[in-house]
């Protein structure tokens, strides 16, 4: 995959959700167009930070990317970016597992802030 760097990237407002029953308002870190070099495809960029430990994240990296999908309907990169103080074996997935059967295998890069 190949950015076209001649259209700058759009930033996107800061994507907000908490509007489905239980959910505590959240808003996404960073979010990003760009188009792809061969041709007219856009795609997203979301950027996510965690510094602390929770272990909820795999589970809001995927509700952020089906939030997204649902909303504009283009492919997303995800990325997660842990700072040192959250620093540990990190899943780089969520799966959904019924009967046995991998219903969802939802995945996303990391990277790793080392100071």
């Amino acid at each position: 995959m190949r950015v076209d760097h001649s259209y700058p990237p759009v930033f996107l407002d800061k994507e907000s959700f908490g509007e489905l029953p239980g959910d505590s308002r959240r808003e996404m870190d960073l979010v990003a167009r760009l188009r792809l070099h061969d041709g007219d495809a856009h795609f997203l960029v979301h950027v996510e930070h965690e510094a602390q430990n929770r272990g909820d994240f795999p589970e809001r990296m995927f509700g952020y990317f089906a939030r997204l999908w649902e909303r504009y309907k283009l492919p997303i990169y995800p990325i997660a970016v842990f700072s040192a103080a959250a620093r540990q074996a990190r899943p780089q997935s969520f799966q959904l597992i019924f009967q046995d059967r991998v219903m969802l295998d939802f995945r996303y890069h990391i990277v790793e802030c080392v100071a």
